[in-house]
């Protein structure tokens, strides 16, 4: 039984290192350098992927440059503008009094 035991639990851990080898040679094959680069440092691929910020808008996980980029864009003045365009203000409505400060500060900015 003990021998038979630790057999199964040898037998595990070598399915789980194989398994594991497995997923790294997956990676490594379908992996561009670009895109191993990108996974180490923790920052979407140049050219890609947009950094859409902080997330602001946890309902509809949007980010707070997605709405600074948004605004000027789309000539948006009010959180309801906001609402129709991204959908962020039209759930719980938490984020309205921030999201028109932003706004007021990017019109600021951009006039």
């Amino acid at each position: 039984m003990y021998v038979e035991l630790m057999f199964q639990k040898r037998n595990n851990k070598a399915l789980f290192l194989f398994q594991c080898i497995g997923m790294i040679n997956f990676l490594i094959v379908q992996l561009t350098e670009q895109d191993r680069v990108s996974i180490l440092s923790g920052k979407p691929p140049s050219g890609e992927l947009k950094d859409v910020g902080k997330t602001f808008y946890a309902c509809f996980n949007l980010g707070v440059n997605t709405l600074i980029e948004t605004i000027p864009q789309q000539s948006l003045t009010t959180p309801e503008q906001v609402g129709e365009i991204l959908s962020a203000g039209t759930n719980c409505g938490s984020c309205v009094p921030e999201t028109r400060e932003i706004i007021q500060q990017e019109n600021k900015n951009n006039i």
